[in-house]
């Protein structure tokens, strides 16, 4: 069973919050194309494009750590913030060559390894020392706090991670360069940052987990897209810009879109994918509670919008046709009715959403995937259909509306934590029914749920006396 890479650090009170780490082997990938190239990139190798993301979620589950934890709450509340006029970027003279540091190796390319120029509106050179071709070194311009504005010249093939990390003062960027991405961590931390137009020929935007892109970038209101855009958006590339509401890709040829790529961008109302997007990750847009409209293009066969709900009519990476892959929270019902031929609801795909109160599926889903409904706060009743034979680790922790659940006949395996911390005082538990006692206490499938009462063949148990109904169930 393939799964997606978060999962809980925590199974107490702070199920609440929209914190969260990755757990290492918990998913090889729910949205793919074939590996998980960005899954949550490498969540890094290539799943026909996804692999990416799949590797490194195994990976990064201390690398999102608190960063993400201090990003997803910051972002709750709307930024407030002014209005920004663009740049013209014809206005802007080419900046003095003394201003930049570089090398010259004699092979007909310049390389930009520092910055110690007066800041502000910054052009740099097309022909930086009469180079043919540039390349912006790692750290380059890391930091820089005098920088409001760059302009990187079409003469530049290749911009290096970190080279504009944290730089605080910059609010534009007009990046013409024929580089073919946007490595990881380029622009990650800026703060300031407003606008980005990407004119040149870059066709990926690359991330990982806590190293994406754009990272981070709370002020963020619009990024022009080329239409040279055709491989991917990377794991936790556009990862908290808060002020981000839009994104156009309709213009683009863009193929998929990796883990948390849009992650807790609290305020984006608007997605809108081309007819050649192929898969998007279960948690491409976790955590984005006003997201509302969301636009496939004509000619896609992968994905489909009914009712608030994105599902997969296709193969979708890694995820099968009559997929439940998420919902748009600012646009589904508070009571969910997944779509009749649905088969499976996929990981995540319904993970911190505070407005339903009501799930029912129908006869045709089998499988419920992990974390799919985890942190579900209103969630109080769940009507599950006669056809679920599985419910994966960690489906409704957290759940804590959740106060009585009678599971189906059907019903013949459930995973650790699968009910764990939730409000549960009733649990009607079918006759087939297995499940795994969990290797620790927190793993437990119900663990947490102290005042529930669990019916099985006729008899009742208390939590208390759990360890006679594990000897019954535990598989």
């Amino acid at each position: 069973m393939r799964k997606c890479m978060f999962e809980k650090g925590k199974r107490t009170a702070a199920a609440a919050a929209l914190a969260f780490v990755l757990a290492a082997g918990s998913i090889a990938g729910c949205g793919g194309s074939g590996g998980l190239e960005e899954a949550v990139q490498a969540v890094g190798e290539a799943v026909g494009g996804q692999g990416e993301d799949s590797q490194e979620a195994a990976q990064g589950e201390a690398a999102q750590g608190e960063d993400a934890q201090a990003e997803g709450e910051a972002a709750e509340t709307a930024p407030q913030l002014p209005e920004y006029a663009p740049v013209d970027p014809e206005s802007v003279p080419e900046s003095a060559e003394g201003d930049f540091i570089y090398e010259d190796y004699g092979d007909s390319r310049i390389y930009i390894t520092g910055y110690q120029g007066p800041g502000g509106q910054v052009k740099i050179p097309a022909h930086l020392g009469g180079a043919e071709t540039m390349a912006i070194m790692k750290d380059a311009f890391k930091t820089n706090e005098t920088i409001t504005y760059i302009y990187i010249p079409e003469t530049v093939t290749r911009i290096e991670e970190y080279s504009f990390r944290d730089c605080t003062g910059l609010e534009e960027a007009y990046i013409a360069a024929d580089a073919l991405a946007i490595e990881k961590s380029t622009f990650r931390g800026c703060t300031a940052l407003r606008r980005v137009v990407l004119a040149g020929s870059v066709s990926t935007i690359e991330g990982e987990m806590d190293s994406g892109a754009f990272q981070g970038c709370t002020s963020l209101t619009e990024v022009v897209f080329p239409d040279t855009l055709n491989n991917h958006i990377q794991t936790n590339a556009f990862y908290g810009c808060t002020a981000l509401e839009t994104v156009d890709l309709s213009n683009t040829q863009l193929q998929g879109i990796g883990q948390l790529a849009f992650g807790y961008c609290t305020n984006l109302k608007t997605v809108k994918l081309p007819g050649t997007a192929q898969w998007v990750q279960c948690n491409s847009f976790m955590a984005t509670p006003n997201l509302q409209e969301f636009d496939v293009g004509e000619g896609n066969t992968a994905l489909e919008v009914q009712d608030g709900v994105v599902y997969t009519i296709d193969f979708c990476g890694s995820e099968s046709p009559n997929t439940a892959l998420f919902g748009l929270e600012g646009a589904m019902s508070e009571d969910l009715v997944i779509r009749e031929g649905t088969e499976r609801v996929t990981d995540h795909a319904f993970q911190h959403n505070q407005k339903v109160r009501t799930v029912t599926l129908p006869d045709s889903v089998t499988s419920i995937g992990s974390n799919a409904f985890s942190d579900c706060q209103k969630l109080a009743q769940v009507n599950f259909g006669n056809g679920v034979e599985l419910i994966e680790q960690r489906a409704f922790e957290g759940c804590s509306s959740l106060e009585e659940v009678v599971l189906p006949a059907s019903l013949t395996e459930m995973e650790d934590s699968c009910f764990s911390y939730c409000g549960l005082k009733k649990v009607s538990l079918p006759d087939g029914v297995k499940y795994s006692s969990g290797s620790t206490t927190q793993e437990y499938v119900f663990a947490g749920d102290k005042d529930a009462v669990f019916t099985f063949q006729g008899k009742e148990y208390t939590y208390d006396q759990a360890a006679e109904l594990d000897a019954l169930l535990a598989q």
